[in-house]
């Protein structure tokens, strides 16, 4: 979500913005390297609270293993 190629300190919320401008769900998809497995998460429809539907997406990558780990963003390292 950050759209960046480093570990980002905190995502970007772009995709939140024009989603809900859109009024189309969200669909977080997990790339785990450690399980190698891809997984696609429930729809999400955004809401008005940006930072509540942020927490409830990173909840879905509790456990979730990079490639590169010191490169995913800091949501994901906590």
């Amino acid at each position: 979500p950050e759209g960046t190629r480093h570990n980002a300190s905190e995502w970007k919320i772009g995709f939140h913005c024009i989603a809900l401008a859109a009024n189309v769900p969200i669909l977080p998809v997990i790339l785990d390297y450690g399980r190698k497995e891809i997984r696609l998460t429930e729809p999400l429809m955004p809401s008005t609270d940006a930072a509540a539907d942020l927490a409830a997406i990173l909840r879905r990558y509790a456990g979730v293993e990079g490639r590169r780990s010191e490169r995913m963003s800091a949501p994901l390292r906590r």
